[in-house]
């Protein structure tokens, strides 16, 4: 029936699982914003760990560059010792590039004047590759280096000075 007199249509008790709907979706997206923050911010920092080895690497057309604590410095290997946890400093020396280890899944991008860090485990002695993940220029596709993790009496040795 129409008119002044009709009442009002029952839109309003449909409306509220719609409202409660949104909230509760609201809710998750939230919870689930706020848990990879703080993901994100575990992994991203390494564990502090008395024994963990810094490496610092230099990207430039079309090569990896590698520093070590020791005053040791390679090209195209990069040396760490097996079972420790190694932080890689990474820059560059003239275009962006980024440092990528697929076989441990990290990288971080190597930008002229500023310095990123990434953090792995290396677990048991073996050779991965290194590669540069950003498109650096026509000798880009050369561009990748080794990483060879040794056992922790050759890498002792190796520090002392002596190259495998």
């Amino acid at each position: 029936r129409e008119g002044p007199d009709a009442p009002a249509p029952a839109g309003g008790a449909a409306k509220r699982p719609v409202a409660i709907l949104t909230v509760v979706v609201s809710v998750i997206l939230l919870s689930l914003t706020l848990n990879g923050i703080n993901a994100f911010s575990v992994i991203s920092e390494p564990p502090d760990v008395p024994d963990a080895v810094t490496v610092h690497a230099t990207g430039f057309q079309f090569g990896w560059s590698f520093a070590y604590d020791n005053g040791n410095t390679t090209n195209g290997v990069m040396y760490v010792p097996a079972g420790h946890v190694i932080e890689v400093k990474v820059t560059s020396s003239d275009v962006f590039h980024s440092f990528g280890l697929p076989d441990f899944r990290v990288k971080a991008d190597a930008i002229p004047h500023q310095v990123n860090e990434l953090w792995f485990l290396a677990g048991q002695p073996g050779e991965h590759p290194i590669y540069c993940m950003e498109l650096c220029g026509t000798g880009h596709n050369a561009m990748h280096g080794v990483l060879k993790v040794l056992p922790q009496a050759e890498w002792d040795a190796w520090v002392a000075g002596y190259s495998p």
